[in-house]
């Protein structure tokens, strides 16, 4: 059987979700890397714009590394990584399901369900509130 033919074999809903997870995925990967998740405006008076990331903050148009940083926003790096990762985890099993008739079992649509709201759980409840 052809890549193809299972995916064509697939539920709508499974290929919705398996849509939906990538371009969630990908979004998350937007946001891991930029330095937007917070701007300064208060900087704005005196023509400097200031924004913050989980990696870096950009004064201007120079961008550097923080230094020590407390323990709840190195926390929030763990698991903006361990999100990361969940959110990898979970496509790879759902593209196993689909893909491979033989691994076609509950446990494999369970893991990648509870992966997909685990990634979305944390965005929404752990990393949101802490810039706003």
């Amino acid at each position: 059987m052809s890549i193809l033919d299972s995916l064509n074999n697939a539920s709508l809903l499974l290929k919705i979700a398996l849509g939906i997870s990538c371009v969630g995925w990908f979004f998350h990967l937007l946001g891991f890397a930029t330095p937007y998740w917070s701007t300064a405006h208060y900087f704005s008076f005196f023509g400097i714009d200031v924004h913050f990331g989980l990696w870096y903050y950009c004064t201007g148009g120079d961008c550097e590394n923080y230094g020590k940083v407390q323990s709840w926003f190195e926390a929030a790096q763990a698991f903006a990584i361990l999100g990361f990762l969940a959110g990898i985890a979970a496509i790879v099993l759902t593209v196993l399901y689909v893909l491979l008739e033989q691994l076609r079992k509950d446990v494999f649509y369970i893991i990648a369900a509870i992966g997909n709201l685990a990634a979305g759980e944390y965005f929404t409840q752990h990393l949101v509130p802490l810039f706003f």
